[in-house]
C-alpha cells in the first residue's frame, strides 16, 4: 500500500500439449471378413494449448470517495494436428483376393497381371492436405467505479 492506494498485479500461464505417436506409418490393410493389419491410421495426433490471464486493479481512497479501476488481459492459443489416414488404407473384398496380391507380388508379377486373376484390392483410401490448425483468442475488459459515503455513519 502506497498512501491510500493500493494496486494488485495477478498473472497466470497455463500449458497443456497432448502428443502420441503410432507404432507403425505403414498403410493399413483391411480383409473383409478376415483381420485388419498393417501399420495405425490415427497419424501423430497433437494438441497443444497456451492461455494466460493478466489483471491489474487499484484501489485509491480520497476523503469521502473510494476510487476503483482495473483491467484485466486473456488470452488463449489452440494448435491441433490431425493426420488420419495420411497413410492410406488398402480394402479387399476377399481373403482369397488378399492371397492372390501377396503371392503375385512376392512372384514379381505386375498389379496389371494379378488383378485378372481375382487378385488386388477393391478400394484404396487416402487423406491429404495440411493437417494443422491453430486458432488465437484475446479479449480484454476494463472497469472504472467510484464509493461515495455521505457521511462516515452510513454505511
Amino acid at each position: 500500500m502506497i498512501g491510500s492506494a493500493i494496486n494488485e498485479t495477478r498473472f497466470q500461464y497455463f500449458r497443456w500439449v497432448n502428443q502420441s505417436a503410432p507404432n507403425s506409418a505403414d498403410p493399413e490393410i483391411q480383409v473383409l471378413g478376415a483381420f485388419n493389419g498393417g501399420g495405425s491410421q490415427t497419424g501423430q495426433p497433437s494438441d497443444l494449448q497456451n492461455n494466460f490471464e493478466l489483471q491489474n486493479y487499484t484501489s485509491i481512497l480520497h476523503g469521502a470517495h473510494s476510487f476503483r479501476f482495473g483491467v484485466r488481459l486473456r488470452g488463449a492459443v489452440e494448435s491441433n494436428v490431425s493426420q488420419k489416414n495420411f497413410g492410406g488404407t488398402f480394402t479387399f473384398s476377399s481373403f482369397d483376393s488378399y492371397r492372390l496380391t501377396e503371392l503375385g507380388l512376392q512372384q514379381g508379377l505386375s498389379l496389371d497381371q494379378i488383378r485378372p486373376l481375382g487378385g488386388g484390392a477393391s478400394q484404396f483410401s487416402m487423406n491429404a492436405g495440411i493437417p494443422g490448425l491453430s486458432v488465437d483468442q484475446t479479449d480484454v475488459g476494463l472497469f472504472a467505479g467510484d464509493e461515495w459515503r455521505v457521511a462516515r455513519i452510513l454505511p
